[in-house]
């Protein structure tokens, strides 16, 4: 049962996350898709009450999640990622570690979350991107999402599909990898950062 766990559950996640924070001294950390907020709580607890959390959710019904993230100091918006993010991304302190998990309505807003990525000039060549629910290739045992790309177009969460927003983030080369143990949903999720 991963009912009111972080990440779904997995522990593997949130150990690369705390790394992943600390090897690139992470100042913000934006969610997309916060749901009940069990993982942007955990997010809150990974850096120092001074370094700004922000989650990002669509759907208001999970409204009422909203006054317990900011008495816990977490910046909630309400609105589209795909929106709200670009604007975000002018006010952050760098750098910024993404952990996009949005559904969305209908086409996923993932591709245009990326793009807004690539197209700040403070998050180029910078930031650290997770993505969850991710087809990690040769992993069976993990649960990954189908993007719906409008109409009646669905393609999995894959590496062909967003090689071309990745090189875009980091012009400069970028690593990644993927996870290959997991628990609790037991999902793929890839990781993007700068090449150092």
């Amino acid at each position: 049962m991963t009912e009111g766990l972080p990440f779904n559950g997995d522990r593997f996640i949130d150990a690369e996350i705390v790394k992943l924070i600390e090897r690139f001294k992470i100042q913000t950390i934006i969610e997309t898709g916060c749901k009940e907020g069990y993982t942007t709580r955990r997010f809150r607890e990974m850096i120092p009450k001074r370094q700004m959390v922000v989650t990002i959710d669509i759907k208001e019904h999970y409204v009422g999640q909203q006054i317990d993230l900011i008495e816990s100091g977490i910046n909630y918006k309400l609105g589209s990622s795909a929106e709200l993010l670009p604007k975000l991304l002018t006010v952050t302190a760098l750098p910024v570690l993404a952990y996009l998990d949005a559904h969305g309505e209908g086409k996923s807003p993932l591709l245009d979350e990326l793009t807004a990525l690539a197209q700040a000039d403070k998050t180029v060549d910078s930031c650290v991107v997770c993505i969850h629910d991710f087809f990690v290739l040769g992993q069976d045992h993990l649960g990954f999402d189908m993007v719906d790309l409008g109409g009646d177009w669905k393609e999995p969460l894959g590496f062909d599909l967003l090689l071309p927003y990745l090189v875009k983030i980091w012009p400069s080369g970028f690593q990644w990898r993927t996870n290959k143990e997991a628990e609790g949903e037991s999902r793929g999720i890839l990781y993007a950062y700068p090449k150092t």
